[in-house]
């Protein structure tokens, strides 16, 4: 799918460097964590980047989400 200009969310890295925001793996890091605590098959995972994505567009005039708010690497389960 083509994102409309408008539609397009970026990631803030500490360091300033800018990324457009990768839904999907946003959600694959997701799934991950949630095999990690033993939730094999959690297919909310999407659901949650999607919601994430939505919430940049609409609730962030910047559309700009700090790599902090989504950072999931360093979650301890």
């Amino acid at each position: 799918m083509i994102r409309l200009q408008q539609d397009i969310v970026w990631v803030k890295f500490e360091d300033g460097r800018m990324a457009p925001f990768d839904e999907q793996r946003l959600a694959l890091s997701i799934q991950h964590v949630a095999e990690r605590a033993g939730h094999s098959d959690w297919w909310l995972a999407e659901s949650v980047a999607a919601a994430v994505h939505a919430y940049a567009v609409k609730c962030r005039s910047d559309c700009v989400i700090p790599s902090r708010e989504i950072e999931i690497g360093r979650a301890h389960v």
